[in-house]
């Protein structure tokens, strides 16, 4: 029945995840509860909702939280708990096959055994309650100062889930260089998958699935990315700058060659030569040398396809300076929607078509081309691409790994890189050294890439963290708000897992369910930062100027300023747009009100940092 068609109030919600376990647990109550319904949820994320919705429409009735014995189910029961609604469990321990009181109802052959359970259950739930209602009185006694905002920090990075040839190396650069975890974990990410992304493509029931990863990073200047990028890159230009050498060279060759060749096919037109001697000229056309370059910064879409024409089918567009890409050229008014189809189709592995002017319009068509991206752009630009619509609905940012560490300037100390010993930096690039050759050898020998097969355990893990997250995408799941990222991330962890085992044995062309489980690690991570950056984009204007003015002051007293005048604050804001008396008087009131701060001898005095 319908809840709103109720005509009592005082009835005692049971809620649960699943219809078949509502069913069970209704003929329990029937035994048990006269006024006991169970209300079935499409999922345990959905249980705290539709409690919230009762306690509104029924303040007078009993809400109970009947969780599953799992860890979603703890969640449920966690988040009950926050409104101040108590939990009962069916008698399963963690781990067990069976979880819910439909498994209950299934198992237990004596029906008086499972009542007493349940009665006890409801006893102790009406404790949770007493106890819950003891401390609210409480709480509502002692007079509460009104909650200033507050940031969430990002979880630590999964280290342990990249290959275990970076790994540790990752880890030192982190602690070595000061840096955010994020920014190195991201970069050996992107490296990870511009040494793989050629070798071949995830064969999966729905298509194949193409190893290239796009990863944005969000932070402002000064955080080292630079820095880290000289070492988690330099084998990489290192072996660029050798193969450009031996490049010249071959390529003046190459021109020589190409004008005979041209003055000998002029030759046979002018003599109006047959079309099977033409044919056999055409055959014998110089090729080009590959060009060697592996790495750009500042390109456009146009100059992308360029370098796939000339040069390799694995490239890397790594900058520290992504504005230039999101803010600028490519991404103008009138070029947004092409530049971001064209980038997504790079992500997809979809061929490559282009119109050569120089070739009379000619129509070519590349295949295999693979293009890894990771970019750092500032907090301004990635809130301006954030919020256009466009580039969310394309599904162009929902392709992105995407990571805001906190801020490292202003707590590091001086850094002398020269002098830095790092123990796993010379096993790791020795790594990238020999994938990088192996990768040029399969460009010269035109090898074709291969599929990469996924093993029955690692398939099963990826069907249960496929559902796993497809559950949290409804109005009352997790991912909702953020549905465009979470319905890539299956597939995500699939690229994931597939580069981990290839950098670790270049010759691991299936996915494994150890390596999987790493993919799977890392795309929840992001996937979860995501949700993160969002809840921190979304925070209204107000809250936000109130943490800037908070973290300002908390600043300045761990720097030893020990309270500052309400000139001094207006003087020395970095936000210029809240310096105004009548913008930063009311914030510093409200704060004052958060017992944040204080006003103490004309100086505004944070209490707590």
């Amino acid at each position: 029945m319908p809840i709103k068609d109720l005509e009592r109030e005082d009835h005692s919600f049971y809620l649960c995840e699943g219809f078949a376990t509502a069913v069970s647990l209704q003929e329990i109550l029937e035994k048990t509860d006269s006024c006991g319904i169970a209300v079935f949820c499409c999922n345990s994320g959905g249980i705290p909702n539709i409690a919230q919705m009762l306690q509104k429409s029924y303040p007078e009735s009993n809400i109970i939280c009947a969780s599953d014995v799992d860890i979603s189910g703890g969640e449920a029961s966690r988040k009950c708990k926050e409104l101040g609604i108590p939990s009962i469990f069916p008698p399963f321990s963690l781990g067990q096959k069976e979880k819910d009181w439909n498994d209950a109802v299934l198992k237990f052959s004596s029906e008086g055994e499972l009542i007493d359970h349940f009665h006890n259950q409801i006893h102790e739930a009406s404790l949770q309650k007493s106890k819950m209602t003891s401390e609210n009185k409480q709480d509502e006694k002692a007079e509460e100062p009104e909650k200033v905002p507050e940031r969430k920090p990002p979880h630590p990075f999964p280290f342990e889930c990249l290959p275990d040839a970076f790994s540790g190396y990752a880890q030192e650069l982190t602690e070595g260089l000061q840096v955010a975890d994020a920014i190195v974990g991201s970069s050996f990410v992107s490296l990870s998958s511009l040494l793989c992304q050629d070798r071949g493509d995830v064969k999966t029931p729905f298509g194949e699935i193409p190893l290239s990863i796009f990863s944005l990073i969000v932070a402002e200047s000064g955080e080292r990315k630079s820095t880290v990028d000289k070492f988690v890159f330099k084998t990489v230009r290192q072996n660029e700058k050798e193969l450009f050498v031996s490049y010249k060279e071959r390529f003046d060759i190459y021109k020589m060659e190409e004008k005979v060749w041209k003055n000998e096919m002029e030759a046979l037109i002018k003599a109006k030569a047959k079309n099977d001697e033409l044919l056999e000229m055409q055959k014998q056309k110089p090729k080009e040398p590959i060009h060697p370059k592996i790495l750009m910064q500042d390109p456009t879409i146009e100059g992308i396809y360029k370098q796939f024409h000339r040069g390799r089918r694995s490239l890397g567009l790594f900058s520290e300076e992504g504005g230039k890409m999101l803010g600028g050229y490519s991404m103008g008014k009138d070029r947004e929607m092409a530049s971001a189809s064209s980038m997504s189709n790079f992500w997809d592995g979809k061929p490559l078509e282009r119109t050569r002017a120089m070739d009379d319009n000619t129509m070519e068509t590349l295949f295999d081309r693979r293009l890894a991206t990771c970019l750092m752009v500032q907090p301004v630009i990635f809130e301006k691409s954030w919020k256009s619509t466009l580039l969310q609905n394309q599904g162009f940012l929902p392709r992105f790994l995407i990571c805001m560490p906190e801020p490292k300037a202003g707590t590091r100390s001086y850094l002398d890189t020269q002098s830095i010993y790092f123990e796993h930096q010379e096993t790791a690039e020795s790594r990238i050294k020999e994938l990088l050759n192996e990768q040029w050898r399969r460009q010269v020998n035109e090898e074709e890439p291969e599929e990469i097969l996924v093993s029955s355990e690692a398939n099963a893990l990826f069907i249960e963290f496929y559902n796993s997250i497809e559950r949290e995408l409804d109005i009352a799941g997790k991912y909702y708000s953020i549905k465009a990222f979470a319905s890539k991330c299956a597939e995500q962890a699939l690229r994931l897992s597939a580069f981990i085992g290839l950098v670790d044995n270049s010759k691991e062309m299936m996915i494994t369910a150890d390596n999987f489980k790493k993919g799977s690690t890392l795309a929840k991570w992001y996937l979860d930062e995501t949700l993160r950056i969002l809840e921190d984009q979304e925070g209204n204007e107000e809250n936000q100027n109130v943490l800037k003015v908070l973290e300002f002051l908390q600043a300045k007293k761990l720097k030893g300023v020990d309270g500052m005048t309400l000139r001094e604050i207006s003087q020395f804001l970095p936000s210029h747009s809240l310096r105004k008396k009548t913008t930063l008087l009311p914030i510093l009131k409200e704060l004052q009100e958060a017992k944040k701060i204080d006003l103490r001898d004309d100086k505004w005095v944070v209490l707590e940092c």
